[in-house]
């Protein structure tokens, strides 16, 4: 649920039932997992690691209007918060997700719409126990207009490549990133996804990914 968009969305509690429609987004989650874990919305319990990790941005929905965070903390972290705003001092605005556990950890996902067309919208994503730094993303036109799309693919056994490119390639001004397959050697390895998403933190923050699942990616 979120607050301060163009209205107030009520506080959500307790369990997620799916298909689940967060407030103002036209779609429908049908699932956060084929093992259908045990889904809760944000709450106040915090853990022993509570900052974000592999925090990252999709695009489940109309990209000028909306986008999803992902990130993970410890399993006792109930708080899936992003703050967000026009300008990266002034974060004037609150929303909400859910979490639910997955191996030793607990994944958070949060999504967000009723935002404006082409606007740089600032956020942090966590709760009060603890935050990420403060990202940025940039939402789509609403009708046909020039963009940038980082496109990259094959990171599989060497995410450092990614790294190592990140800052020449944010400096260039995408505003979405596309993955067009074999992100990581071994879908199912939760040690390979770390490994990709640490390595080029600020491009999974920042930019929205829409990924092709390949052969070696596949979970």
């Amino acid at each position: 649920s979120a607050f301060g968009l163009h209205a107030c969305a009520a506080l959500e509690t307790g369990t997620v039932a799916f298909p689940y429609t967060a407030y103002k987004c036209g779609y429908a989650i049908r699932q956060v997992s084929p093992a259908k874990p045990a889904t809760t919305f944000h709450g106040a319990a915090a853990g022993s690691a509570t900052t974000p990790k592999n925090l990252h941005l999709t695009i489940p929905g109309n990209a000028a209007t909306s986008v999803a965070f992902s990130w993970a903390t410890d399993k006792d972290t109930m708080q899936s918060e992003v703050r967000f705003g026009e300008s990266a001092d002034h974060l004037d605005r609150v929303a909400h997700g859910f979490s639910f556990v997955s191996s030793s950890r607990r994944q958070h996902e949060l999504h967000l719409c009723g935002l404006k067309p082409s606007t740089t919208y600032y956020y942090d994503a966590g709760g009060a126990a603890g935050r990420s730094t403060v990202h940025k993303f940039t939402t789509a036109p609403d009708g046909p207009s020039d963009v940038t799309v980082l496109y990259v693919g094959d990171t599989r056994t060497n995410p450092g490549t990614l790294g190592a490119m990140a800052a020449k390639a944010l400096a260039q001004g995408p505003t979405m990133m596309m993955l067009s397959g074999d992100a990581v050697a071994d879908g199912g390895s939760q040690a390979n996804w770390d490994a990709l998403f640490g390595a080029a933190p600020e491009l999974c923050a920042d930019l929205p990914v829409i990924v092709e699942i390949g052969n070696h990616g596949a979970i």
